[in-house]
């Protein structure tokens, strides 16, 4: 069979979900290629006997009004279907420091975390002056942080240049609280060191003014998004993937032949995966050598030992995200070579779903993996099995170290690894956010080699939800009329 779209988005994350609508919403034809049986990647949830948990979606920023979330939303006509849950009011966020017995309890905004933290750390309050200041700056400096700039050139700012831990060790002196400030790379899978003061800023900011997490979470988005990806007409071909670009006419292609056999034709197409994926999916023999070498040179961003349970009186949790450390050095900890060790945990109480849930995240580098990497879903060997056991007792000793009332009230139904995320999700490594975000570091965003064919996902701009959404504006405003474009949005944020 033969088709012929505009528009071909590969990949239906939620930068591919954005991407279609947005292309649809400007009159276009538009194919949505998805590998999976089903649209979302890791927006959508999954089940553990009946009880939903959510896959690689936990909590946002940025979902108060005129956030840059709650804006991307309204542009998209979903706002109105994404409904945040706050955490607690007086201590929705917790960091518990294992080593020396340090609890830290705060708000989950700004100014209630400000407050808390001068309280605590007063020989440091010039110092988080400053940090909150210099985050403002980065995010003001950022013409990608407002969707009504989102069409000015984009450059490099000095802070793009500076890790996240060289302005930490400029600003203060206690080590606790520079970990407090860091704790957030789980978010972005990048230690301080590795990270890039701008980046953290990017991403923390929304953090810092509101953290939330989402009812129904990630299916809220993809549920939303494809309702109107269908009032738009956009066409979906799921457990469907690329075997080769055809009808390649110098730089640009012009067909994708897909592994059932039919050719897709096409003007143009965004593609949203990994851009190692990317790699293996374009014509080798129009790819420079620079190009080739770039792209391999991206690093995994570290991944997830998760385990999943539920607590059977529900009142013994309220809404809070708690993160245990082992200790404060933030970077130690997410070095590869040892799978055993203690490192950053996430645990964020969910919904009332026969109990509460609550899923633990603890980072964990793909590398350490490689022992079972030629392994796959339901063929793995009892060394793996034998792990996952001695990982998950040992992380819930930790959890109910910091949580005691949990004591047998809390079942674990399962736990995943960062080959669970890759084999399910169809990454190439398992990592949680794409490629490491690294200092001075360029991503693969916007138009590729073959001139017709660009790049959007988590790993072009930021990773998470925003800047997988951001880099799918970017891109259609790319492919688009600008100047209509810009009045397009412009409209949907004034209506």
């Amino acid at each position: 069979m033969e088709l012929k779209y505009d528009h071909v988005v590969v990949g239906s994350g939620i930068s591919g979900l954005t991407a279609a609508l947005l292309l649809a919403r400007c009159g276009k034809r538009v194919l949505i290629i998805e590998k999976a049986p089903a649209i979302g990647g890791s927006m959508v949830r999954f089940t553990l006997r009946g009880i939903p948990f959510d896959t690689g979606f936990h909590f946002t920023g940025g979902l108060a009004p005129d956030g840059l979330v709650f804006d991307m939303l309204k542009v998209l006509g979903v706002e109105d279907r994404i409904q945040p849950v706050p955490f607690a009011a007086t201590d929705g966020t917790r960091f518990v420091f294992e080593a020396s017995g340090n609890t830290y309890e705060f708000p989950c905004d700004r100014n209630g975390s400000i407050g808390f933290l001068r309280e605590r750390f007063p020989d440091e309050a010039d110092g988080i002056k400053s940090y909150f200041e210099k985050l403002d700056a980065v995010c003001a400096k950022t013409t990608s942080m407002n969707l009504r700039s989102i069409g000015d050139s984009m450059h490099m700012l000095d802070e793009d240049y500076l890790s996240l831990t060289s302005v930490l060790d400029e600003l203060f002196v206690n080590q606790e609280l520079k970990a407090i400030l860091a704790g957030y790379c789980l978010c972005y899978g990048a230690s301080p060191t590795e990270i890039s003061f701008a980046n953290h800023a990017r991403m923390v900011q929304g953090m810092h003014d509101g953290i939330v997490r989402v009812e129904n979470g990630g299916d809220a988005f993809v549920s939303a998004l494809k309702d109107k990806l269908e009032e738009a007409g956009v066409d979906v071909r799921c457990k469907s993937h690329i075997v080769s670009c055809e009808e390649i006419e110098g730089a640009n292609v012009g067909a994708f032949r897909l592994n059932n056999g039919d050719l897709v034709r096409f003007e143009s197409a965004i593609l949203t995966i990994h851009p190692k994926a990317i790699l293996d999916l374009l014509p080798e023999e129009k790819l420079r050598k620079a190009f080739v070498n770039r792209v391999e040179g991206f690093k995994p961003s570290f991944g997830f030992f998760a385990v999943f349970g539920v607590c059977d009186e529900p009142d013994l949790l309220d809404d809070f995200i708690l993160l245990g450390l082992p200790g404060a050095d933030l970077n130690s900890m997410f070095e590869s070579g040892n799978r055993n060790a203690d490192s950053m945990t996430f645990c964020i109480s969910g919904e009332e779903q026969g109990g509460r849930t609550l899923t633990i995240l603890e980072a964990a580098c793909p590398e350490d993996m490689a022992e079972w990497e030629e392994s796959s879903l339901m063929r793995r060997p009892q060394s793996y099995a034998d792990f996952k056991a001695r990982k998950t007792a040992r992380i819930m000793e930790r959890v109910y170290a910091q949580l005691p009332e949990l004591k047998g009230r809390f079942k674990v139904l399962g736990s995943s690894t960062p080959l669970t995320f890759r084999d399910y999700l169809h990454s190439p490594d398992g990592s949680a956010y794409g490629v490491k975000q690294l200092v001075a570091q360029f991503n693969l965003l916007g138009k590729l080699p073959m001139k017709n064919l660009f790049a959007a996902g988590q790993s072009s701009v930021l990773p998470g939800v925003m800047g997988a959404m951001v880099s799918a504006f970017i891109v259609c405003r790319m492919m688009q009329d600008a100047e209509a474009f810009d009045s397009y949005i412009e409209e949907r944020l004034d209506a």
